[in-house]
């Protein structure tokens, strides 16, 4: 008794593969860009660079500053912070951990000197959201380069590529 299919065992060739689905309702082929392979490593495709000046906390009617817009496509930003003098600057994905009252420590990423220092490079940032600075010292700089992919463009279906 054999345990093969009975077209195997026959020695027939089974029939060709049919699509349960009519060929017409296939969805159309859109090129991709493959942006990232096992392989090789491609660079970012964009990169944009400002250098901003940090509000202090706890002012009324100042809040944090937007050092970053929310992007889909980031690979990571990069940070350099120069220091007047010893401070800190606080780092967070939303704007009311960073609105402190006078007195009061706001809540983030941190990052302190003791005395004043130039070029203070942080970990980079590969997270989508957004990102909110505000500094605890007057004068306080961050310069953010925020390098990106470019977006995957698909075609509109019955249009010409």
């Amino acid at each position: 008794m054999s345990t093969l299919p009975e077209d195997w065992a026959t020695g027939e060739e089974p029939g060709e593969f049919e699509p349960s689905v009519p060929e017409s309702e296939f969805p159309a082929v859109v090129p991709v860009r493959v942006i990232f392979d096992e392989s090789k490593r491609l660079p970012p495709s964009f990169a944009t660079m400002m250098t901003y000046t940090l509000q202090t906390s706890g002012l009324t009617g100042l809040g944090p500053i937007q050092i970053l817009q929310r992007r889909i496509t980031r690979f990571k930003a990069k940070f350099l912070i120069n220091f007047p003098g010893a401070g800190s600057v606080y780092l967070n994905t939303k704007q009311e951990p960073l609105m402190a009252a006078p007195n009061s420590t706001p809540q983030g990423f941190t990052v302190t000197v003791v005395a004043a220092a130039n070029n203070v490079a942080i970990p980079d940032y590969d997270g989508q959201p957004p990102l909110f600075a505000v500094a605890s010292i007057a004068g306080v700089t961050i310069s953010v380069m925020d390098e990106s992919f470019g977006q995957v463009q698909s075609a509109v279906r019955g249009q010409a590529q």
